[in-house]
């Protein structure tokens, strides 16, 4: 009987443990999450900057002409990295900061390359080199990465049902899913662990 109960003991133990580790995981991830998110106003501020920076220059060496353009989208059906402009790079960037075009239900590689007055070819060409990414797991990453956001505002009290409609998921499975396979937790699990780092960074 006693080491029945000891048995018992140990086993309580180790689940503890367990549970201890997993909880200080999660709690590490979505810290580093957290900050993560915090950067992104700083980094769409050197978006623009960069976009005006080279606005001018990108005018005359780029876009000589509108028959210059053509010609080369024309010319390149498959083009490499090297072949993309950087200033279609930069607009792309900047574009792509801009949550109305990627929480857009209906977005697609034509609806971003008319923006961009472009073609498809070089949006696809640039996500796939660049980003390593298809088309549509980058739109999902930047989805993903405004939910975080709004996860770890601790003013931001969202329901996760109108949030997955706001990033433009059709269906709440959708976003549960796709939030997990990136932060390996679901969103209603990563919003209570941001929300419980938050009293240990008010007091720092």
């Amino acid at each position: 009987m006693l080491s029945f109960s000891i048995l018992i003991i140990i086993a309580a133990i180790c689940i503890y443990m367990m549970y201890h580790r997993k909880n200080q995981l999660y709690r590490a991830i979505v810290r580093q999450l957290s900050e993560s998110a915090m950067t992104e106003e700083s980094l769409r501020q050197t978006l623009r900057q960069m976009e005006e920076e080279n606005q001018a220059l990108t005018q005359q060496n780029e876009y000589s002409s509108p028959e210059t353009q053509n010609s080369e989208e024309k010319e390149i059906s498959n083009p490499t990295a090297s072949d993309i402009p950087d200033s279609i790079r930069i607009k792309f960037e900047v574009l792509m900061e801009n949550k109305e075009v990627y929480t857009d239900k209906t977005v697609n590689k034509d609806k971003v390359a008319k923006l961009l007055d472009t073609n498809r070819t070089y949006v696809s060409k640039l996500v796939n080199t660049v980003y390593r990414m298809t088309f549509p797991e980058f739109i999902n990453s930047l989805r993903i990465r405004e939910a975080i956001r709004r996860l770890s505002d601790q003013t931001d009290d969202i329901p996760l049902k109108t949030l997955s409609d706001e990033l433009g998921y059709n269906s709440m499975t959708t976003f549960y899913n796709k939030f997990k396979e990136e932060t390996g937790m679901t969103p209603a699990t990563f919003r209570q662990k941001a929300r419980s780092l938050s009293p240990a960074r008010n007091k720092n």
